[in-house]
């Protein structure tokens, strides 16, 4: 489900949501440990499992994937060189080429050094916990409304200083939800059957919806001044 955290004047209030919704509070039956080599890797995201978002609240601004119960210390997961694209796309199942899967909003939102804190705390048998993700540079406005997600991650460099086992989930289907290459500038791909990685979504709201809360927050915090002046 949608998780919230509270707004106040100073923070924007925050939706987390997990996909797949199933592995929220379950722990997958297989991990993977990326190897130090470079990669082109894409995630997709049926708008099914999105839709519980709010409207004027699907601002993406971070994502985060979780320690395998493997994964006995946290770490800092940093990708040296990453490059982040994200769109919304109309395919309901991957093929192998890399760009034949984007839709027309491809958008670039994040080039440099990344770092992903992977826990490894919680429940010995696991699931672990998501830590909140690392902030993308260029946040992406999306509608479940319009197509399915897809997350695009291109690592030039994957020497990176800790390594991290990451949680996967089994999910029998007919579509391919995962996509790679050991090329970070691959055109084409192995496509990954009944394989999910869990990833932890985080949403604000858009400018003007924020906007509007502000202005909401305001004007009670005047009527309580004005009603404690009156008293």
């Amino acid at each position: 489900g949608v998780t919230f955290t509270a707004a106040s004047p100073r923070h924007v209030a925050a939706a987390s949501i997990v996909s797949p919704p199933g592995a929220e509070a379950a722990e997958g039956a297989s991990s993977v440990t990326p190897a130090r080599l470079p990669l082109r890797i894409q995630y997709l995201i049926p708008a099914a499992e999105l839709a519980g978002l709010p409207a004027g609240q699907r601002r993406l601004v971070a994502f985060n994937f979780r320690g395998d119960a493997t994964q006995t210390t946290s770490v800092n997961w940093t990708q040296p060189q990453e490059q982040i694209w994200i769109s919304t796309t109309p395919a309901t199942t991957l093929s192998d080429v890399f760009d034949a899967n984007h839709g027309p909003n491809k958008v670039k939102v994040f080039d440099g050094t990344i770092t992903y804190p992977i826990l490894g705390t919680g429940p010995a048998a696991g699931p672990r916990p998501f830590a909140p993700g690392p902030r993308l540079q260029t946040p992406f406005d999306y509608d479940p409304s319009m197509g399915n997600l897809l997350i695009e991650l291109r690592d030039f460099d994957k020497n990176y200083p800790e390594p991290a086992t990451i949680d996967v989930v089994t999910m029998p289907s007919s579509s391919f939800r995962t996509m790679l290459a050991f090329d970070a500038n691959a055109t084409s791909g192995t496509l990954v059957p009944d394989v999910v990685t869990p990833i932890r979504l985080e949403f604000v709201p858009e400018p003007s919806a924020w906007a509007l809360a502000c202005l909401a927050l305001a004007g009670v915090r005047r009527l309580r001044q004005a009603t404690e002046a009156r008293s």
